[in-house]
């Protein structure tokens, strides 16, 4: 299992293949792109990636779909809420980042996978 496996979660496919791209610049690996919390399960069951990004936009309640994916989860995993509003990127984390930069989202990954490294 690579420790550095992200998940991407958005039915919008041009929204997660930029974010792909993005992410794979920085040399985050990208295990995939799934458009639903149900494609999501079965990948999260037998991958355990280091950390999830879902797509907010139009989400209801983020709380219960964060449950629900650390439910398929066997260790730790970093669940990322991502919406992108007109330009600005906002990442849902504990908090919430408004107007991040596609920098501030990179720094945010690595950040979550490193933690999530050092607690393997």
């Amino acid at each position: 299992m690579d420790l550095f496996n992200v998940l991407i979660i958005s039915d919008h496919i041009l929204f997660a293949q930029a974010l792909r791209r993005l992410l794979e610049q920085e040399g985050v690996h990208i295990l995939g792109i799934v458009a639903s919390e149900t494609e999501a399960m079965p990948l999260i069951r037998e991958h355990q990636p280091s950390a999830v990004l879902v797509d907010a936009n139009g989400a209801e309640d983020l709380d219960a779909i964060a449950a629900r994916l650390l439910s398929a989860h066997r260790g730790d995993c970093q669940i990322l809420f991502v919406s992108l509003d007109n330009t600005d990127v906002t990442v849902y984390t504990r908090q919430r980042l408004p107007g991040a930069s596609t920098t501030e989202l990179t720094a945010l990954v690595r950040r979550s996978l490193a933690l999530a490294a050092r607690s393997r």
